[in-house]
């Protein structure tokens, strides 16, 4: 009774003892025999109990909340947990709420969790569309110029759409690789960077190293693309500096 009065609390031994009046012996024993029965759980299995009530209690709001989400936002891959967290769950602190996303992802099979996101079971964002069509239009663009595309801001005003629409266009492409993002402002589609990797394989395999000015004349290009295109074969481990010359790795 004393959890289903704060069912979203976790309560730690001395705290039943506190409240009920009864001796530390007697609560042991209720909380073996509740262990026992399933009817709570040791959440961070330091004694920190939460009762199976308390858990489909939030359960039931998390998943509310994750419907709700993937339903606004189709394109994203979750909900941010220190987000979910704070505005649902402000008496959670972090690591118990952690605990508690982790404990109903391996238990509960309703949710997952990954790099911080939560996101309802097997979810994976799908474009609509009226999304896909924009999403293939992004791709045309920046593969119709390959190496010296028009930068993020330029492609936003070609297709005329509104911020909100092409911020979540432009993350659930970033996110599935559909295209590169090597700064904040150009971006290369993936077949762009395939094919620089091509071109640069054929370069190593006759010469031992490479300039900036190399770069430019490979890919017909300037040194606004050519740098941050190079740095990002470096992020990737393709390519090292050695001073002012890349070597190819491996």
């Amino acid at each position: 009774h004393e959890m289903e009065s704060n069912p979203e609390e976790l309560v730690k031994m001395d705290t039943f003892v506190k409240r009920t009046g009864s001796s530390e012996e007697q609560v042991k024993a209720e909380i073996s025999q509740l262990l026992e029965d399933d009817k709570i759980i040791d959440l961070t299995g330091k004694g920190e109990y939460l009762s199976n009530y308390g858990i489909d209690i939030i359960a039931d709001k998390i998943t509310k909340a994750l419907n709700k989400f993937h339903n606004t936002y189709p394109l994203r891959r979750g909900y941010p947990r220190e987000d979910m967290r704070s505005r649902l769950f402000g008496n959670i602190n972090a690591k118990i709420f952690n605990q508690l996303i982790k404990y109903l992802d391996e238990n509960r099979g309703v949710i997952n969790s990954k790099n911080n996101l939560i996101m309802l079971a097997n979810h994976q964002p799908v474009p609509g569309e009226r999304e896909q069509a924009l999403i293939d239009q992004i791709e045309a663009i920046l593969n119709e110029y390959l190496f010296n595309p028009p930068s993020i801001q330029e492609i936003k005003e070609q297709l005329n759409i509104k911020d909100t629409e092409y911020n979540e266009i432009f993350t659930y492409i970033v996110e599935q690789e559909i295209v590169i993002k090597l700064n904040e402002t150009i971006i290369f589609s993936a077949r762009a960077i395939e094919e620089g990797r091509i071109i640069l394989n054929g370069y190593f395999d006759r010469e031992k190293d490479l300039t900036l000015a190399s770069v430019r004349d490979l890919f017909n290009t300037s040194r606004k693309y050519a740098l941050p295109l190079i740095e990002y074969y470096d992020r990737i481990r393709f390519t090292r500096r050695v001073g002012d010359l890349r070597v190819r790795i491996g």
